[in-house]
C-alpha cells in the first residue's frame, strides 16, 4: 500500500543504496550512460 512508510526514516546511511530511479525514462529511451552525483556536506550544514 502506498503511504505505509510515510514519516519513518530509513535506517543507516545511503552509501552504496539507490536513491532514485527514473523508471519511465529507462522505459522510454535507451541510457546509454548513467552519472552519479552529489553533495558532501561540511560544517554548520549538516
Amino acid at each position: 500500500m502506498a503511504g505505509k512508510n510515510r514519516g519513518k526514516k530509513a535506517k543507516g546511511d545511503a552509501t552504496g543504496r539507490l536513491l532514485a530511479e527514473n523508471r519511465k525514462a529507462r522505459y522510454n529511451y535507451q541510457i546509454e550512460e548513467t552519472v552519479e552525483a552529489g553533495v558532501a556536506l561540511t560544517g554548520s550544514e549538516v
